[in-house]
C-alpha cells in the first residue's frame, strides 16, 4: 500500500538514513553479540535523538503517523540491532509516561528518554490489580466502534459514553470516551470523524460497540 508522505515526513526518513550512514553510528551486529550492548544502544539513541526520531509522535514536530511508520521501517531495515530496544524505550515507555504519567514521573524520566541518555523498559506488576485480574479485559482501540446517539446495536456489546477528548493522529483521529467512570480510546478515520460530527461535549452521547471476539480477558 502506498502513502503520500509530507515534506516533514520525508525529512525525518532522510535524517534517519543519514544518521545510520554516518561512520560514528554503531553498526549492525549478530544477535549473540551482547558485549557493550547498553553503551551501543545509548550511542545510537543519542544520534537518533539529534535528528528528531525519538521525539516523533510526542512533541509537536509536524510529522504524521504514516511518516513515523516510514521512519521506523527505515531504521528497522538499516539497523536490526538497535531498532526494538529503541522502540520499546520511546514508543512504549516514553509515550506511556507522556500520556499517563504524573508530573513527577515526567520530570524525572521523560527528558532522558527523549534525549537518548536513558533507555526505558516496562514490566507488568499485578500488585495494582485485583486478585487474578478479576473482571479485567483488553480491547484494541481499533476494535471499538464509535457511533452517534444513545441507541443500542443488535448483537454487540454496547455502552453509552461521552467524548472528552479528540486527538489528531494524522490519517486517523483518537477519541477518548468516558463511560461509567472509565475512559476508553477508539480510532476513527477523518471521514468517520466528520460523519460522526462530535466534539468534546459532556451533553453529547455516543455509542461504543465492541464485537465479542475483540474482548480478551487478562486472567482468571
Amino acid at each position: 500500500m502506498n502513502f503520500d508522505l509530507s515534506d516533514t515526513d520525508k525529512k525525518l526518513v532522510a535524517a534517519v538514513e543519514k544518521v545510520v550512514a554516518d561512520s560514528g553510528y554503531p553498526r549492525k551486529a549478530a544477535a549473540e553479540d551482547t558485549a557493550g550492548a547498553g553503551d551501543s544502544i545509548r550511542s545510537a539513541a543519542a544520534m537518533l535523538a539529534a535528528c528528531g526520531y525519538l521525539t516523533s509522535g510526542i512533541d509537536a514536530g509536524g510529522d504524521t503517523a504514516v511518516g513515523r511508520m516510514a521512519a521506523m521501517e527505515t531504521l528497522a531495515a538499516l539497523d536490526n540491532r538497535h531498532f526494538l530496544p529503541l522502540e520499546m524505550s520511546v514508543r512504549v515507555a516514553a509515550r506511556l509516561i507522556d500520556s499517563f504519567g504524573s508530573t513527577e514521573q515526567k520530570e524525572r524520566h521523560l527528558a532522558g528518554l527523549l534525549a537518548g541518555s536513558t533507555i526505558g523498559a516496562l514490566a507488568l506488576s499485578m500488585t495494582a490489580t485485583p486478585p487474578a485480574a478479576a473482571g479485567w479485559v483488553a480491547i484494541r482501540p481499533e476494535d471499538i466502534r464509535i457511533l452517534p446517539g444513545n441507541g443500542r446495536g443488535a448483537g454487540q456489546n454496547a455502552v453509552i459514553g461521552r467524548v472528552i477528548e479528540t486527538v489528531d493522529r494524522g490519517p486517523y483521529a483518537e477519541l477518548s470516551v468516558e463511560t461509567d467512570g472509565q475512559v476508553l480510546t477508539g480510532h476513527l478515520t477523518r471521514r468517520e470523524l466528520m460523519e460522526l460530527d462530535v466534539t468534546p461535549d459532556p451533553s453529547q452521547p455516543v455509542r461504543l460497540e465492541i464485537p465479542p471476539d475483540a474482548i480478551h480477558p487478562l486472567a482468571s
